[in-house]
């Protein structure tokens, strides 16, 4: 899925469009792969990180809706996948930090004041 997703990134990068690879990049070296076509292409790239608790990313995992796309998950899941997070390590990595316990719209105010930080980050 993810050679499909870079293929596709590349593309629409390559035609001038903006693209966003929403996905749970957890290795850093699954970022790179991006990052490696961002800057070949001399775009800019950044990873958004929404930072949150331990026991509130556990008690969410538990309590979500279930939908086709999107299960529940055990504390001990939630915890092993938190535990093999490689964090963005600047300045490798552009890293926009967003506090995963504020309502959307402070999320959104976070992200954009970041973002606007992209282009003097190189």
């Amino acid at each position: 899925m993810f050679g499909a997703l870079a293929y596709a990134a590349h593309e629409a990068l390559s035609a001038g469009h903006s693209v966003v690879c929403d996905a749970n990049y957890n290795f850093a070296k699954d970022r790179a792969r991006y990052a490696e076509i961002a800057h070949k292409l001399n775009t800019d790239v950044a990873v958004i990180w929404i930072k949150t608790p331990m026991d509130v990313a556990i008690e969410r995992g538990k309590n979500r809706e279930v939908t086709n796309d999107q299960m529940r998950f055990a504390p001990e899941h939630v915890l092993r996948v938190a535990s093999e997070i490689e964090a963005p390590s600047p300045p490798d990595e552009y890293c926009i930090e967003i506090d995963g316990t504020l309502e959307f719209d402070d999320q959104f105010a976070q992200f954009k004041k970041q973002i606007r930080g992209l282009h003097h980050a190189k």
